[in-house]
Parts: structure tokens; sequence; C-alpha cells
């Protein structure tokens, strides 16, 4: 069994080179942006208030204690976003290590290693059982049915390299996403945001559970060309055929099936952040009605008490 690490231990090296790289941009960007939420806030501050006061609002209080709570909860984060950033850094690349099986390493990049040491135990292992020259030429048959096999190799490999190089886009420009979130207008900006962030993660679960599949029956498929001989034998070139498909095949369903999820969930989260707002909305109406009508009967009451008097 072969044991090979370049990728995992080269994914080590990269991430934690970018890592220092996005600190470096981040410190110079999240100043600007405290800088300018402190200004909105300032903004934000005034507008309410001659907002309350032009009558606009009738119950300010509660909404105003609960956006300045959300700005004070983002302007903390802000300010110590080095320290955030090392945190989400390591959680998300260890989570997406642990999603593809890995042990060794703590990032997508040991998955590639495991199915190219998976595909060369699996020609060694092909290459053990041939014996003599209708075995070796057998051997040689096996060899191309499981091309695809190693293409699927190739579009896994693709895959995680490109959703470890966009998840490390999405983690650098988090500060200016989280600093959209002050702003009800700038929600969805981060609802898609996260919604990236969720479905590369996603992404790697499925993509390494579809070719875990296909390696799985070509696995199965070695071990059962060496009960049999023949013509039955070439019956396991079609199976290595279908679990290359399987791994090709896989990419893109891992991509259509990630995104589907993770626009799911975010859209989930939203509606129930939007139906709590919403019964907070009507419950307040009703407690400011309620509270009208009793000073309504208290008025009544009095007035004709005055009346009769």
């Amino acid at each position: 069994m072969i044991n090979f690490t370049l990728f995992g231990d080269m994914g080590d090296e990269i991430n934690s080179v970018i890592t220092e790289g996005i600190k470096l941009v981040q410190e110079g960007w999240v100043a600007g942006l405290l800088d300018v939420s402190s200004l909105g806030i300032t903004i934000y501050v005034m507008f309410y208030g001659y907002m309350v006061l032009a009558g606009k609002i009738q119950d300010p209080m509660p909404d105003f204690v609960w956006n300045l709570a959300r700005f004070a909860i983002v302007l903390g984060v802000l300010s110590n976003m080095g320290t955030y950033t090392t945190y989400v850094n390591d959680a998300v690349h260890g989570l997406r290590g642990f999603l593809v099986g890995d042990e060794t390493s703590g990032n997508a990049y040991g998955g590639i290693d495991e199915k190219i040491g998976a595909i060369v135990n699996l020609y060694a292992d092909s290459l053990d059982k041939a014996h003599g020259i209708s075995g070796h030429l057998f051997w040689i048959v096996q060899c191309l049915f499981m091309a695809p096999l190693c293409l699927g190799v190739v579009s896994y490999a693709v895959g995680i390299v490109v959703s470890e190089i966009t998840l490390i886009a999405l983690l650098a420009v988090f500060p200016l996403f989280l600093f959209c979130y002050l702003w009800g207008w700038f929600k969805n900006m981060f609802s898609m945001w996260l919604q990236a962030v969720i479905g590369c993660c996603l992404f790697v679960l499925f993509l390494s559970v579809f070719s875990q599949v296909g390696f799985s029956i070509a696995k199965y498929t070695n071990e059962w060309v060496a009960n049999h001989s023949g013509a039955e034998a070439f019956l396991s070139c079609i199976m290595y055929l279908i679990s290359g498909v399987i791994t090709i095949y896989g990419v893109k369903l891992a991509g259509q099936i990630s995104m589907a999820l993770s626009q799911v969930s975010v859209d989930r989260m939203n509606q129930s952040m939007s139906s709590n707002i919403i019964e907070n909305k009507i419950n307040s109406y009703k407690q400011r009605k309620a509270q009208a009508s009793q000073n309504q009967s208290l008025a009544n009451s009095i007035s004709n008490a005055m009346s009769k008097k």
C-alpha cells in the first residue's frame, strides 16, 4: 500500500502562506471599514433620533437597542479580525479535511493523495494477480478500462483545488460581507456569501462520497477478478468503466447538490429570521394597540367622571 502525502503537505504550506497574506490585506481594509462603520452608526443614530422626534416611529426603544447591540457585535468582530480570521480559517479547512476523510492532513488537498494512492494500488494489485502471457494481456485490457477512473481522479483533484481556492477567496473578503450585515439593504450580500461558503464545504463532502463509491466498486472488482478467469473476467472491465463514470459524473452532481442545499439552508435561515422579526412587529403592534385602548378607556372614564361633577 502506497502512502502518498504530497498534496496534503503542499496544502498545509499553501494555506499557511495564504492565511498570512490574508491577514496583511485584511488589516488594511478593516481599518477603513471601522472608520466607515463609525461614521455610518453616527449618521444612523442622528437619523433615527429625528424620526422619533418627528413621530415616524411609535415604539423606538426595542429596535434601537437591538440595532446598537448588532452594531457593537459586528464592530467587536472587525476590531479583532486577525484572531477571528485565524479561527475561521482553521475551522473551515479542518472541516473540509474531515469531509474528504483524510486522517493525516487538516485540509482538503489530502483527499487527492488518497485517490492517487488508491489508483496506484489498484494497478499494482491487478498486476500482481496477472500470471502468464494471457494474464498480462488481460492486465493491459484492464488498464485501458481503468482510464476513466484515472480521469475521475483528475476531475476530483480539479474540483478540490478550485473549491479550495474559492473558499480562500471567500474567507479573504469575510470582513467586507460582515460589514454589509450592519445594514439592512446589504444583508442579501452576506446571505449570498454565506451560501457560497456552505456550498464549498458541501461540495467537498458530496464529491468525496461519489468518488468513494467509484473506488469501492473498482476495489471490489479487483478482488472479484482473482476468483474468476476466462471470458467471465472481462465483465470486470465493464465494472471498471462504471466506477470511472461515477467518479467523473460525481463532480457535476456534487456541485449541483451542494449549491441547492446551501441555498435552501440560507433561505430557511432568512425566512426564520424574517418570520421572527415580523412576529415581533405584530406583537409590538398588538401591545401598542392594547395600551392605546386602555389609555382611551381611562380617558373616557375620567371624562365621564368630570361630566357628572
